[in-house]
C-alpha cells in the first residue's frame, strides 16, 4: 500500500503546483484531482505514534500547508477576477477536446478513494469475524465479479467511478488474502525458536488462524490491532502488526498474552 500512497501523495503535489495557472475549464477538475488524490494518500498513510513525530515530520507537514494555502489563494483571486470581468461562468465551463477524457479519469479516481474507503470500512465492520482466508477470497471474487458486470453494462455516465471503486476493493482485498501466511511467516521468524504468541484488540486472545484473515481480525480503535509478544516477562518483546505495511513493528501500548513455544501449531 506504500506505493499506492506515494502515487496519490506524487499526484497531490503535482495537481496543487499547476492547478492554479491552469484555465478555469481545467482549473476546477485539477482541483477535484488535487483533494481526491490528498484524501486517498491520507486513508493509506501509516499511523504515527506521538513519540515519533519528530521535527522533521513538523516541517514537512507546515510546508506543505503553506503549498495548499498558497495554491487556494491563487485559485479564489482567479475566480474572483474572472467574476468580476463577468466571464466565470463561460470560461469556468468552457469544454476542450481533453475533457471527456480527464472527467473519466477524474471519476476513475474518486472511485479508487471510493473504494479504499469501503475497505476500510468493511475491515472495521467484519472484524471479528471468524472467515479466515476464506472470507477474504469471498470478498475478491465478489468484487471482481461485480467490475466484470459493470465493465459488460451499458455506457453510463458513473459506471467508469463504480467499477473504480470495485476495482480497488478487490484488489486491496487480494492484498490480504496474503495476511494470515505473513502473520505467521514473519512471527516465527522475529521469534527465532523463542516462546511467542498473538493477541488482538482488548487482549483478545488468537486460538484459531480464521482469527487472522485480513477483514477477520478484530480492528482495534485506539489500541493496535494485533501485537506479537516474545520471550518470558523478563525479557518481552513486543511488535505491532501493521495491516497497512503488512508487516511487524516496535510496539507501544501492547495486549497481554502468554508466549509458548510452536505457538502457531496451537492455533491451526
Amino acid at each position: 500500500m506504500q506505493v499506492f500512497f506515494t502515487l496519490y501523495l506524487i499526484l497531490f503535489l503535482l495537481s496543487t503546483v499547476v492547478t492554479p495557472f491552469l484555465p478555469l475549464h481545467l482549473l476546477w477538475r485539477f482541483a477535484v484531482i488535487a483533494t481526491f488524490a490528498l484524501l486517498g494518500a491520507l486513508l493509506l498513510q501509516q499511523p504515527v505514534h506521538w513519540s515519533d513525530e519528530g521535527w522533521l515530520r513538523g516541517i514537512l507537514i507546515s510546508r506543505l500547508s503553506i503549498l495548499v494555502l498558497g495554491a487556494v489563494g491563487l485559485i479564489i483571486v482567479r475566480i474572483v477576477f474572472a467574476a468580476v470581468c463577468h466571464t466565470l461562468e463561460d470560461r469556468l465551463f468552457q469544454s476542450c477536446d481533453t475533457s471527456c477524457f480527464l472527467d473519466q479519469s477524474i471519476l476513475a479516481l474518486i472511485g479508487t478513494v471510493t473504494g479504499i474507503f469501503c475497505t476500510f470500512l468493511l475491515l472495521r465492520l467484519l472484524g471479528g469475524i471468524q472467515g479466515g482466508i476464506w472470507l477474504d477470497i469471498g470478498i475478491t471474487f465478489t468484487a471482481v465479479a461485480l467490475s466484470g458486470a459493470l465493465i459488460l453494462a451499458g455506457a453510463e455516465r458513473w459506471r467508469t467511478l463504480l467499477i473504480a471503486s470495485a476495482g480497488t476493493i478487490s484488489l486491496m482485498a487480494f492484498f490480504g488474502t496474503f495476511q494470515t501466511s505473513n502473520i505467521l511467516t514473519q512471527a516465527e521468524a522475529l521469534a527465532a525458536g523463542k516462546k511467542w504468541c498473538l493477541a488482538a484488540a482488548n487482549d483478545e486472545p488468537i486460538t484459531s488462524v480464521d482469527q487472522l484473515g485480513y477483514f477477520s481480525l478484530k480492528k482495534g480503535r485506539l489500541s493496535p490491532h494485533l501485537t506479537l509478544n516474545i520471550g518470558s516477562a523478563e525479557q518481552r518483546q513486543t511488535l505491532n502488526w501493521s495491516i497497512r505495511r503488512q508487516k511487524f513493528e516496535p510496539g507501544y501500548t501492547p495486549h497481554d498474552c502468554e508466549p509458548v513455544k510452536n505457538f502457531a501449531d496451537k492455533i491451526q
